[in-house]
């Protein structure tokens, strides 16, 4: 349990920062499982975690890779015995097994260094499931656990009684306060978006439904959708610049931008041009090249910009999405909360956010134009001040 009343985004950031002090100093650290896909939740806990190690660890990122990608011999080469770091998310448990496993991998292999499981949910589905995981956790002489809410701290407590276990918040807080991170613009604002997931986690009682409210949007994170793939394309499609380009890359270019502008407009291009404006130029950017593969970096960094820009455009916002509940209270957005398949969503929601007034949590969709209503008439502007 949360042992004061937090109100504002600013002390949930905080409350993260007083836990992760305990995890210790270190000058040097490799951080893995790089979230090579497109969903922006894991990439705003990439960025807060990336910018909390140099800012306030001044810890030298020396070592980062995505399962995919992953080398011994370049972590070796990189940051010797440097204790690993694993990013933070919902894949704790066996429900993401493609995770799970290779976190049991390296913490077999690597018993030789301190290794940090950052913020998770923990999700396990029956008890030989945890008995399995515990043997593996348990038996390294340095693992610190972090989750993210009660439930999981329950139950790893319960469960790997040989590590060290930590509650605290999401990573992504960190970027409370980052410059950009606002919900004021000087653009006319849409009503309702019903930010709405589609996989295994949806819980299928807050499937997509016609809502009884004003023009309401279905849709999920805006960096699914293809005319958003091409900047991540030119991103990693370029990682190695600037080095001189060949014309096969002109014209490979060229072709893209031509068929992207048919397909969706011009408008996809002022997006484009806005995010290269945000990656290049915003005040923390810098800090992007003194970590290791700078191309992954700014591919976070685009994708944090992609979900800044998809919820300032609406009044009010309802997500089935935890990291759509925790940008829209960074960015003090008024939003209405369902809930996942499992304990995560409302798990988190009662042990750090519940007492934030632009913030409603419903178990049922039939609740949810009540709660809506309700915010839309107390934040008619969509705006929530931070006084």
């Amino acid at each position: 349990m949360t042992t004061t009343t937090i109100t504002t985004p600013e002390q949930i950031r905080d409350a993260l920062h007083d836990t992760l002090s305990q995890i210790g100093d270190f000058s040097r650290c490799a951080v893995l499982d790089y979230p090579l896909t497109r969903n922006l939740g894991d990439h705003l806990i990439w960025m807060g975690c990336m910018f909390y190690l140099m800012k306030l660890k001044n810890a030298s990122i020396d070592y980062v890779a995505c399962i995919e990608e992953f080398s011994e011999s370049e972590l070796e080469k990189s940051a010797g015995n440097a204790p690993i770091l694993f990013t933070g998310g919902g894949s704790l448990g066996d429900l993401w097994m493609r995770h799970q496993s290779f976190r049991e991998k390296i913490i077999s292999q690597y018993r030789d260094r301190p290794i940090v499981i950052l913020p998770q949910s923990l999700f396990l589905s029956d008890e030989e499931s945890g008995k399995r995981i515990a043997k593996v956790f348990n038996s390294h002489p340095n693992l610190t656990i972090c989750v993210r809410d009660n439930y999981s701290y329950e139950l790893a407590q319960r469960y790997f009684d040989g590590c060290r276990v930590l509650k605290c918040p999401d990573l992504a807080f960190h970027l409370v306060g980052l410059s950009g991170l606002s919900n004021q613009t000087s653009e006319p604002k849409r009503s309702v978006l019903y930010h709405c997931r589609s996989d295994k986690e949806l819980n299928r009682n807050s499937s997509p439904i016609e809502l009884n409210l004003p023009n309401v949007e279905v849709s999920d994170w805006e960096a699914y959708k293809k005319r958003v793939f091409l900047s991540e394309w030119i991103s990693y499609e370029y990682k190695d610049l600037p080095i001189h380009w060949s014309l096969q890359n002109l014209l490979n270019l060229a072709r893209r931008m031509a068929y992207s502008s048919r397909i969706h407009g011009s408008g996809v291009w002022q997006e484009w041009f806005d995010r290269q404006k945000w990656q290049q130029f915003h005040p923390d950017s810098p800090l992007l090249k003194q970590m290791d593969k700078p191309y992954l970096q700014h591919r976070s960094w685009g994708f944090t910009y992609s979900g800044i820009l998809q919820f300032q455009k609406y009044k009010s916002i309802v997500t089935n999405r935890l990291h759509g509940h925790i940008l829209a209270v960074m960015m003090r957005v008024p939003h209405v909360f369902l809930a996942n398949v499992y304990h995560k969503n409302q798990g988190f929601y009662e042990t750090w956010t519940s007492e934030l007034p632009y913030c409603r949590f419903v178990k049922d969709i039939s609740e949810v134009e009540g709660a809506a209503r309700e915010l839309i008439e107390r934040y008619p502007d969509g705006y929530v001040s931070s006084s």
